[in-house]
């Protein structure tokens, strides 16, 4: 079963909020105005629903810590299961990227060019035109020689 993280930290009211999807059908949302050991979790009947409510829930964060800080920072999980709400985030008109930090969480150790590469996923489901107006994409440089030991 995938599990993948989505924070935004709102530095200002100390919050802190959190999205963590189980799967294509489970989501988990809580943030400190809860207890931590009492999330909502909820469970979607396809996909579909899953992804929009996702989605619906991750720019209700983005806009709300945009209009709160001036800015927004969000860290991307890779795999296959984030990748349908990367596209439909890209689709959104009401974002301003520029007032957006993102930063990829995990790679592997492959060239970022390759279509197995979490960064490639990434930046194909936010397309160019989301890239070229993005405050910051903080990536995972896999570009780095490994080190022996001698």
């Amino acid at each position: 079963m995938q599990q993948d993280r989505y924070f935004h930290n709102n530095t200002k009211s100390n919050s802190k909020t959190a999205i963590q999807i189980i799967d294509q059908y489970n989501i988990i949302y809580f943030d400190t105005y809860m207890q931590i050991h009492q999330p909502k979790i909820t469970q979607f009947e396809n996909s579909e629903v899953f992804y929009n409510k996702a989605t619906e829930i991750i720019i209700d964060q983005i806009l709300d810590t945009t209009s709160q800080e001036g800015l927004a920072r969000i860290c991307l999980s890779g795999g296959s299961t984030p990748l349908p709400i990367y596209n439909q985030l890209s689709k959104n008109s009401n974002l301003n990227w520029y007032d957006i930090e993102l930063f990829q969480t995990d790679e592997r150790f492959i060239d970022p060019s390759s279509e197995e590469s979490n960064q490639f996923q990434i930046e194909k489901a936010l397309t160019p035109k989301i890239l070229d107006n993005l405050k910051h994409f903080y990536k995972i440089n896999t570009t780095l020689e490994k080190k022996t030991n001698t």
